[in-house]
């Protein structure tokens, strides 16, 4: 993990931002079968250009969001937050992967709510 080294802009949730996970790959949980919101929450932190950090994020196999730039997109050090509804089923919980096109994929934070049961 890397401690945030600018104030994030955007949020009311700060303490959310304060360290990140740059280069990382997967997140994997270990929930029960149902229906899950998960959020992610990105920042850029880094004096990057356009097109410096680019990635994909699938979750479950399916593809959420496809050539994040978190620069060009919405700006340095500007809170990003993505919210998906995910199935869990056959017991294989939430697989979260991240695919670097351009430098390393960041993660500042996650949140799983569990929406319905089955």
């Amino acid at each position: 993990f890397f401690a945030r080294k600018q104030v994030v802009k955007n949020t009311n949730e700060v303490p959310l931002y304060y360290s990140y996970r740059e280069g990382i790959k997967a997140y994997r949980l270990d929930v029960p079968d149902g229906v899950y919101k998960v959020t992610l929450y990105f920042a850029e932190n880094d004096s990057l250009q356009n097109g410096q950090r680019v990635f994909n994020v699938n979750i479950n196999t399916r593809p959420v969001i496809k050539n994040l730039d978190l620069v060009a997109d919405d700006g340095f050090e500007e809170a990003v937050r993505r919210t998906f509804m995910v199935t869990a089923k056959d017991q294989e919980g939430i697989n979260i992967t991240f695919k670097a096109i351009k430098g390393k994929a960041v993660l500042s934070g996650l949140r799983i709510e569990r929406y319905y049961v089955k």
